[in-house]
Formats: C-alpha cells, structure tokens, sequence
C-alpha cells in the first residue's frame, strides 16, 4: 500500500504510478532497483528496452502477464524473469489484488567466473555481538542497519539548504510540495509489527511541524506498541510545546553551528521526555563548549551528497564534541560517514542499552 504513494515522472508526458527506484537510498554501486505495485486491471503502458542493461523481475505478490518481444506469457507470486538489453518488455496485472514486482537492472555481460569467487568467508557473530564489539574499533556500523525509517510524515517548512529528504521528495514524488508537511495515516498500522524495532520518525520531516492531531493518534498508537523504541528530531525546539511520559521515547535536537547550541537547552525547556538526544549533521563550524546535562546519547555526523558548497566535518571539531560527551557520561555514536574522516582507530559507537535489547 506504500508504494501507492509515489509516482515516478520519467518525462513531461510520462508518470508511473506505484513505482520508485531505491539505489540511491542504499548506495548501491553497480546495479539499479526499483520496486513497482500494479493495480488490478492496469499495465506498463509503453513497451521499453536497453541500450546495455540486462533486468530481472522478481514477482512478489498477485497475478498478471508479462511480455516480451510479443510473446506473453503469465506471472505470479514467485515468478522470476531474466529479459536480456534488447527484449521489448511490459507487465499486465489482469488479476483481482495488486500486483507486487522488484526489479533489478544491471550491465549485462559483466559478470566472470572471477566473479562468482569474489566472495570472502569471515569468522562473525550475531547482530548483538557485533553492536558489543563496536567499542573495541573492530568494525563500523552502519546506523541504517540499525533503525528503521517510520515516514509517517513527509515534509518540513524549514527549508535546509543540505535537505537530503527534499531531494528524495522530488525525485520519488512522494508528495507534490515537500515545503507542506503532509500526514501519512495509513502507516500507523507498521507500528503494530510485533518485532521490536528502533524507529526513527522524523527522517523526512521536523517534529516542530507535526500538529497537535497527529501527534495524538500517532502517539497513542506508539503507547500500545512499546516493543519498539522511538526518536524524534526538531531544528526549532523554540517552537514547540510537548510532553509525553512514555519511557521508550527520545526526543532530540539537531545542532550543526556554534550559534545553534541553544538548542539543548529549548529542547529540555519546551520539550518534556524521559529521553534526550542530540545530533551533530552536518557540522559547519567549531561547537565549542558544550552543557550536556540531562542528554542521554549523541550522535555524529558530516554531510554526505554532492551539494555544491558541502562541507565536511573536520576531525577536531568531531573529537571536541565527542571528548565533552564522554567525559559528562553521554553516549557517543559516530555515523559511518566519518570513518574516512576519522579512521576506524578513532571511531566510537555507542548505543543506549534500551536499542540494543530491541535489536538482540
């Protein structure tokens, strides 16, 4: 039901409803992939090829017709379909249920017998054992195999010259103005998932801009799921007036200059939780000193993306921040962005006790 949410606009005649590319998300390196929901009765639309990319569609749920090259043929739950550069392809859903399909497109004719003894076989341990192990600098985490993304509101009026999530907006055309926040009801019911999860809500939104309403339902729904832990972001802490006793919830700020630490302070001003956290991402100047009473956790960052102005975090200001709150008793986690800045030497990642028994 999510991927009804966007529409893919491949030109100024052509949009696709139910379709959304995800490489980019993930940093992938060598392939594309999307995932796409056809409702019953619809089609493609068009017959496409490549100039060079081989595809494989892999059928997730509900039932249709594939062609290509004019022959058709029937897919369903399960069905795999390999269609070479050249092939012109489409996809029918003449079922009753939407038709779910992951697509995958990568260069053909790339992959060597050297290839297929690429892989390595390391001696490791359980999820658990690796979050144990990150304070001893064996390896790097990254934060997103960690905690899950709950885009229960999409938007924010701040307008952020650095905003990956705008981006991200404009290009899946999850909403038409990502400046006018939009509430997403038909995702409280992801809260329900037994499974305990960290969830973090505000990935493409600032909480200062969800109203009252929402946070009454959504808040509601997160009191009877407290399996899971939730995080929350604002940039203007100064705007907000909240309170919730639930102990599985962390509220937060994101400071990124010197002249925003106030921040800390309008956050446990304005903002009364059992929990408080802050963000340093990205970091454009030197901090300086910080008051990190009452903070339970901190996490550190730099900006990623191909912003023309970016700036990178440097290693003295992360190591300022980072001494502060080691020495005030806060715990320290270090994004996986930082380790060229860093070296794995000097990484620190440490997390609450209460995320590392949901993700055990």
């Amino acid at each position: 039901n999510e991927l009804n949410e966007y529409e893919l606009q491949l030109g100024p005649d052509v949009k696709i409803p139910g379709k959304v590319f995800c490489s980019t998300a993930l940093g992938t390196t060598g392939s594309e992939f999307s995932f796409q929901s056809f409702a019953p009765g619809t089609e493609t639309g068009f017959l496409h090829s490549h100039k060079s990319h081989e595809e494989l569609y892999f059928f997730l749920s509900g039932k249709g017709e594939f062609q290509v090259d004019g022959t058709v043929f029937p897919v369903e739950e399960g069905s795999v379909v390999r269609v070479s550069p050249a092939g012109k392809r489409s996809v029918r859903n003449n079922g009753t249920t939407p038709l779910l399909m992951l697509c995958i497109q990568y260069c053909s004719n790339t992959f060597s017998q050297e290839d297929a003894t690429d892989g390595i076989i390391l001696k490791m341990g359980s999820l658990s054992e690796m979050i144990l192990k990150r304070n001893s600098k064996q390896m790097t985490i990254c934060i997103k195999s960690l905690m899950k993304n709950m885009n229960i509101v999409v938007g924010c009026s701040i307008g952020c010259s650095y905003c990956y999530a705008r981006n991200n907006c404009r290009r899946f055309h999850i909403t038409d103005d990502f400046s006018v926040p939009e509430y997403m009801v038909r995702k409280l019911r992801i809260i329900d998932t037994p499974k305990p999860h960290v969830w973090l809500m505000t990935r493409m939104s600032d909480f200062s801009d969800w109203k009252p309403e929402w946070n009454a339902e959504i808040f509601r729904r997160m009191k009877s799921n407290p399996q899971h832990a939730y995080i929350f972001l604002t940039k203007c802490p100064d705007k907000i007036s909240f309170s919730t006793d639930d102990k599985n919830v962390w509220m937060g700020v994101t400071v990124t200059r010197n002249s925003e630490k106030k921040r800390l302070d309008d956050l446990k001003r304005n903002i009364k939780a059992k929990h408080y956290h802050v963000t340093f991402k990205p970091i454009f100047d030197e901090i300086g000193d910080i008051d990190f009473e009452g903070i339970d956790w901190i996490v550190i960052g730099t900006e990623t993306g191909h912003r023309k102005g970016k700036v990178d975090s440097r290693p003295e200001w992360v190591l300022h921040i980072a001494d502060q709150a080691q020495t005030q008793g806060v715990s320290v986690f270090m994004k996986e962005a930082l380790l060229p800045i860093m070296g794995e030497e000097r990484m620190i990642q440490e997390l609450p006790e209460q995320f590392t028994k949901r993700l055990q």
